[in-house]
């Protein structure tokens, strides 16, 4: 075992990526165990199935049902590989997470976007860890978001999920492979599966995990996340991929190890959605860490569902930006095509909203993005698939997202379906007013707009009578060569005849303009469809052995050319995009900036009135205390009151027995009053001393002893009288 240094990154708040080196382990020692790992469980080639109705894609459609790309076949006449829907093609299957099927596509047989299909897994090796068990790593490098390997095993309902979790937890089995495809389905690759199920958890990993549709199958994939060297562990983070009945001790050995994997808690350090979630909602993992500190700041845990890797609360908690770029929007469709979950939907409608860049809506146009949102309406609204939902609120939004996207034709509008949903979305919601006003203007404003036709031209043989008028009066066909050599086939209406299949009578089909795929139409039914009608049939066309295997003649140097042409539009594409999305980044910081100086104007304006509002308290606070301090201070008159109070009770104390003491008490108080009044008279400014001296003494005294004479009599006739 050794180690080489790499280069991760990391994501902060503002989508802005930090490059670094850090150390990985190299093992490429250790013995190659694949053959002794495939005895430990029983090996399939696809998933299995627990009942037919598991699996399905958008409720059992199949890819031929209407998710056929516009690609055009691209053959290399060396290598008799067709390179259609390559890895730098626009492709709109490759760029929603779709493969494409053969026979059902334009791009024709065997194209570049059936990798699960074909199998075309890196090369992986299993082999012995410390810690952990088996594990895998890679035989060779492979690139970011390569193929890695499909993650197979039995596709079971919720039910038997459960019920297996606890059987395993109860039989201590140490490891668990379980993996949610879509919501209320599991793949269980306990017992069987491939080897995908040996893969590790990481806290830091290098792959992760998406969904894929295949046929009219979803399947589970799992892909690199970054550049990938020959020797390194295959790893990717159970945390929000894989399930398990209890928490178990992490041996990742990452410098941000949460310590444990499975289980319901999810830690400061594990990511809280997957990835393709995450980036469809531009979330990145520097704001989840934020919110799980906020959390724990705020005592609250932090628990995903038991049946799902949406942590609810992390999501509304997000704040939705605007569609960046072309890229972006391809995440955002791929994400609503797959994912089920109201949440997620309910913010990613919300983003999409948030857009106004014209060309990022006509790519999410494009990218069939009316068949999201009739897939969307016909399970939140028709199907009422998800509880506790506002069906209402959702409606409108999702209605007043359809009337910002630009339309130039109706073309994609009809094969989507959406104008059938949407007036059984109106029957459903007739008491709702306000939706039925925007469904009849969106249908009213569509009803408007033309389709695009575009018929082949042909080499020699004119247009055919059995064209309709309006689609192609002045058109014509080439018929392939097979079709030639068949005199029956060729007595059959050329507009009739498509891919060696028969359409049904009143069916004909045509190419469309913008994207150069097939399309098919009825005249007499007013219906137009990319899918192929029921009802067609194969012809039985004999085919000479020269062309039996004959594919198109392509030039070499014009193939290469095109191909270079090609890469050469991607790195413009892409640079484009990077600039474009560098110059989002400054106006969000700009903003944010922004934002902070307000809030810090903001804050010092209030710390301003605040310390004003204290400063005027306390100054109202100290003015009461001088007034209070004031209005207690003696008076002069209360001073000799006071003064004299010290001498003359203890003068007239001797009368107490016979006049009482509360009449004692009241010729005292009336004396003292009597000689403070003869006192201020006499000086008001006057302040009295500290104490009678003796000379005021013997006055005071000679006052006192008549005032006690005269009351004496008084008191003493009044008693008599009694």
């Amino acid at each position: 075992m050794r180690e080489r240094t790499v280069s991760d990154e990391e994501v902060d708040n503002y989508g802005h990526a930090s490059h670094f080196k850090r150390k990985v382990q190299i093992y490429d020692y250790p013995a190659d165990k694949t053959e002794e790992a495939l005895t430990t469980f029983k090996t399939l080639s696809q998933n299995s199935y627990q009942n037919k109705t598991l699996g399905n894609a958008h409720n059992g459609r199949s890819t031929a049902d209407g998710m056929s790309c516009d690609c055009e076949e691209n053959w290399d006449t060396v290598s008799g590989i067709n390179n259609a829907c390559g890895e730098y093609s626009e492709c709109i299957n490759r760029l929603t997470s779709i493969e494409c099927i053969s026979g059902t596509c334009s791009c024709g047989d065997d194209c570049q976007n059936q990798r699960f299909q074909k199998k075309q897994y890196a090369p992986i090796a299993v082999f012995e860890t410390e810690k952990k068990g088996y594990g895998v790593r890679a035989q060779a490098d492979i690139r970011q978001d390569a193929f890695i390997y499909e993650y197979l095993g039995e596709v079971i309902d919720e039910s038997t999920f459960r019920k297996r979790k606890e059987n395993y937890d109860n039989q201590g089995l140490e490891h668990f492979y379980f993996m949610m495809l879509q919501k209320g389905e599991f793949i269980d690759a306990t017992a069987k599966g491939g080897l995908g199920r040996f893969c590790n958890h990481s806290c830091r990993p290098n792959a992760y995990v998406d969904k894929w549709e295949v046929g009219n199958k979803l399947r589970m994939g799992i892909f690199a996340k970054r550049e990938i060297y020959k020797g390194e562990e295959i790893c990717f983070d159970y945390n929000v991929d894989r399930y398990g009945a209890n928490p178990q001790k992490c041996y990742c050995g990452e410098d941000n190890c949460i310590g444990f994997l499975g289980g319901r808690t999810q830690t400061d350090s594990a990511n809280i959605l997957p990835v393709p979630i995450a980036e469809a909602l531009g979330s990145t993992n520097a704001q989840e860490q934020r919110w799980v500190r906020l959390m724990k700041e705020q005592n609250k845990s932090i628990k995903a569902s038991d049946y799902s890797s949406i942590n609810e609360d992390y999501v509304n908690s997000l704040e939705m930006r605007p569609i960046a770029d072309k890229d972006e929007a391809s995440k955002v469709t791929s994400a609503l095509l797959k994912t089920q979950d109201y949440i997620i939907l309910r913010k990613l409608i919300e983003r999409v909203s948030l857009t106004k860049d014209p060309e990022v809506l006509k790519e999410i146009v494009r990218l069939r993005g009316y068949q999201c949102v009739a897939n969307i309406l016909t399970m939140i609204v028709l199907d009422q698939e998800q509880q506790q939902v506002d069906v209402e609120s959702f409606t409108l939004s999702v209605l007043d997202m359809l009337e910002s996207w630009p339309n130039s034709s109706r073309n994609r509008i009809s094969s989507s379906q959406i104008e059938s949903v949407l007036e059984s979305v109106k029957t459903k919601l007739k008491k709702i007013q306000p939706i039925g006003k925007k469904i009849n203007s969106l249908l009213n404003s569509w009803s408007k707009l033309e389709i695009s036709y575009k018929i082949p031209k042909s080499q020699s043989v004119g247009a055919s009578n059995d064209v309709d008028n309006g689609h192609a009066e002045s058109s014509t066909f080439q018929l392939r060569d097979e079709q030639k050599e068949n005199n029956a086939a060729s007595k059959i209406s050329p507009f009739r005849i498509v891919d060696n299949m028969l359409l049904p009578e009143q069916w004909r089909w045509a190419v469309d303009e913008s994207t150069g795929a097939n399309y098919y139409y009825n005249k007499s039914q007013n219906i137009t469809q990319w899918d192929l009608p029921p009802g067609c049939e194969l012809l039985n066309i004999e085919v000479s052995e020269k062309n039996r295997d004959k594919k198109p003649p392509i030039d070499k140097s014009r193939l290469e050319l095109k191909e270079r042409q090609r890469k050469q539009e991607y790195e413009r594409v892409k640079k484009e995009r990077e600039r474009e999305k560098l110059r989002l980044q400054r106006e969000q910081e700009q903003e944010e900036q922004r934002r902070t100086e307000t809030l810090k104007k903001i804050i010092a304006n209030a710390e301003a009135k605040q310390q004003l509002l204290s400063k005027r308290l306390a100054d109202e606070e100290n003015e009461g205390k001088k007034r209070h301090k004031k209005s207690k201070r003696p008076t002069r008159e209360q001073e000799w009151n006071k003064l004299f109070a010290t001498v003359v009770p203890n003068m007239i104390k001797k009368h107490e027995s016979q006049i009482g003491r509360d009449n004692l008490k009241h010729c005292a108080k009336d004396i003292v009053h009597q000689l403070s009044s003869k006192e201020i008279k006499k000086d008001t400014s006057k302040k009295p001393p500290k104490e009678l001296s003796s000379e005021k003494k013997a006055k005071v005294k000679a006052f006192v002893g008549p005032y006690m004479e005269k009351y004496l009599d008084k008191w003493k006739a009044k008693h008599e009288k009694k």
